[in-house]
């Protein structure tokens, strides 16, 4: 794929396309020129560049494109024939070199007079990705051009448009195809803005716009415009169309008071909404799911915004052992466990920054009671025993894990419990359910989600995918065997993995291979005991083969022997004997990999005996 000064193209070798449909031979005959035109090298472009290549009038003057000399009609006939291919167009780049911002604007005016109207008539995708270090030398001049490009390519077969990329210079450009668009694209089904820059289109211009494309059934809000009210999602949610709706918004200056007893708590909009995903504020995301009047809704994703400057679990920062506020965190330094209930906090803290960019509070030194000096630190660490200089670890491995647990006071926590109980009442035909959480300080806290805050999500039978990222589950286990025996649909099932994992016992494995006889893909972080022969492992398979094929396994153990390891491949082999994929989590020990690898032996060997026996086929 060509690179040049910011301008990237999937497929356009410009001297290609003109290659293929040379000029200098007579013209033949219409179905002539429509027989020899190979439609794969002109389904795509990313420059008209090709098409004027192809009018004996194409100049480069000194870097710059124009048309001088007689157009005459078979020349606009052989064009056409070629514009009528073009299915995508692609505007990647930007700057004094990108081909497109170096045609003459005196061409447009020429394309206009002589071309037909649209200029490509099967025109269904347009992909405008203007990245955000573009530096124009002429800003005026160049989204002048810019918009003539635009004026141009709109067609009415246009059914996708893409805009990425959008900053304070594209700003005047998009936002004049967003005027366009209603009109002389009126077909558009699919609209998606995604913002490279952090920069937010004006509201009430963007509101306005999108509110008159009656025909979207698919929009997606990538953090272009900062909501700040309902009103925006009402526009949107009056889209009689609309199937598809994904927003991201990760400012947190929504304010609901005033939705939350008129339009926000009736659920009046998006009727026909099939697919909501959005990642928003709690307030935000509360309200819009009450807004949604669809009663066939199968796919939801949702992701809470977590920033700095909202308190929104009331949560506290534990820092080596010390706690800070009303609520009672665990601290694990060096694998053990700490519990810090009974710390007194002085009413004197200093705000600091620690070795790993957390915000944490830290004791002044000279306090007087209720102070935790670094030795008890230690000693809490490690259940009464001493640490070790030794044993810590360094800055690069931070040994300590900052936990928020749910205040369940907070008004923001009491929305989150509402909208996972209100999800079954509204939706009991949810198909697909994605829980997720968004951290906008891109720090290591760990956010603890409570198992019992799941209870709800029984009343979802027809459930077939499920999956919880970013968090971390509270008594996992527990709500396992909790959900389990209602959700027997469940197809593709991801539980948090990694920093957010809590493990749970191997056995479960039995559990999934009872409760979820469809099982296709697992995810999920398991606990090994430390002495695996001392337990049952024997497994208990059921009548017919389980259809999981994919196990993607987070695994805790201590060191394991060849023997311990085996036991545990034999038992996922027993369980799950149609395994295809089986791999582990990134960061595990290599024993992870070997387990792994004795599944497959062990596949490989039933095969063969298979075969050996009696030359049935293959599992």
């Amino acid at each position: 794929m060509p690179d040049t000064d910011g301008f990237s193209v999937e497929y356009d070798p410009i001297n290609a396309h003109a290659a293929a449909s040379p000029r200098a031979a007579p013209q033949p005959a219409q179905d002539e020129i429509d027989a020899s035109i190979d439609p794969v090298i002109w389904h795509t472009l990313s420059s008209i560049l090709p098409l004027l290549q192809l009018l004996p009038a194409f100049n480069d003057d000194s870097g710059q494109y124009i048309l001088s000399g007689p157009i005459t009609a078979s020349d606009v006939a052989f064009v056409n024939a070629h514009a009528k291919l073009v299915k995508t167009f692609n505007i990647f780049g930007c700057g004094p070199k990108s081909p497109s911002l170096n045609i003459s604007p005196s061409v447009y005016t020429q394309i206009f007079r002589y071309f037909r109207e649209p200029f490509l008539p099967s025109l269904e995708k347009l992909t405008i990705n203007i990245p955000s270090n573009c530096m124009y030398p002429s800003m005026n001049r160049d989204i002048w051009e810019v918009e003539l490009v635009f004026s141009v390519l709109l067609s009415q077969s246009i059914r996708e448009v893409e805009l990425c990329g959008i900053n304070h210079i594209s700003e005047r450009a998009v936002l004049s195809l967003l005027a366009s668009l209603p009109h002389d694209a009126p077909r558009c089904k699919k609209l998606v803005f995604k913002d490279v820059d952090q920069y937010k289109l004006p509201l009430t211009v963007t509101k306005s716009l999108i509110s008159e494309m009656t025909s979207l059934e698919h929009l997606e809000i990538d953090d272009v415009v900062n909501i700040t009210d309902f009103d925006i999602l009402r526009k949107i949610g009056a889209l009689p169309n609309l199937v598809t709706f994904v927003l991201h918004n990760s400012t947190l200056d929504y304010c609901s008071e005033s939705n939350r007893n008129t339009t926000a708590s009736r659920a009046v909009g998006f009727m026909k909404l099939g697919h909501l995903d959005v990642t928003a504020s709690f307030e935000l995301i509360s309200d819009l799911l009450h807004y949604v009047g669809s009663p066939s809704l199968k796919l939801l994703e949702f992701s809470p915004v977590v920033g700095v400057q909202h308190d929104v679990f009331g949560a506290f920062i534990v820092k080596a052992g010390v706690k800070t506020d009303r609520a009672k965190p665990s601290v694990k330094i060096n694998g053990a466990t700490a519990g810090c209930a009974k710390t007194k906090v002085p009413p004197e803290i200093e705000d600091v920054d620690d070795p790993w960019g957390l915000p944490v509070k830290r004791m002044r030194k000279d306090l007087k009671s209720g102070t935790i000096d670094d030795k008890q630190q230690k000693e809490m660490a490690e259940g009464g025993k001493p640490v070790s200089k030794s044993s810590r670890s360094s800055v690069d491995h931070p040994p300590l894990e900052v936990i928020h647990s749910l205040d369940t006071s907070s008004p923001w926590v009491k929305a989150l419990e509402e909208m996972l109980q209100h999800i079954p009442m509204r939706w009991r035909s949810l198909e697909s359910l994605t829980i997720r959480l968004s951290d906008t300080t891109k720090s290591d806290r760990i956010f603890e989600l409570p198992g019992r805050y799941l209870n709800p999500l029984r009343l979802l039978a027809d459930l077939h995918t499920f999956h919880i990222e970013q968090w971390r589950i509270l008594d996992c286990y527990a709500t396992i065997l909790r959900l389990a025996p209602s959700l027997s649909k469940i197809r593709n099932l991801g539980l948090p993995l990694g920093k957010f994992s809590s493990p749970v016992d191997l056995r479960v494995l039995q559990t999934f291979a009872d409760s979820f006889p469809e099982l296709e893909y697992l995810q999920i972080p398991l606990l090994i005991p430390d002495d695996v022969s001392t337990h049952n492992l024997d497994a208990s398979p059921g009548a017919a083969v389980h259809p999981l094929s994919t196990l993607y396994a987070g695994l805790t153990s201590s060191p394991m022997t060849f023997t311990e390891m085996m036991d545990v491949a034999g038992l996922i082999d027993a369980l799950f004997p149609g395994l295809k994929k089986i791999s582990t989590y990134q960061e595990q020990g290599a024993f992870c990999t070997e387990i792994a690898e004795l599944v497959k032996f062990a596949q490989s060997a039933r095969r063969k005996e298979r075969i050996r026996i009696n030359g049935g086929p293959t599992d």
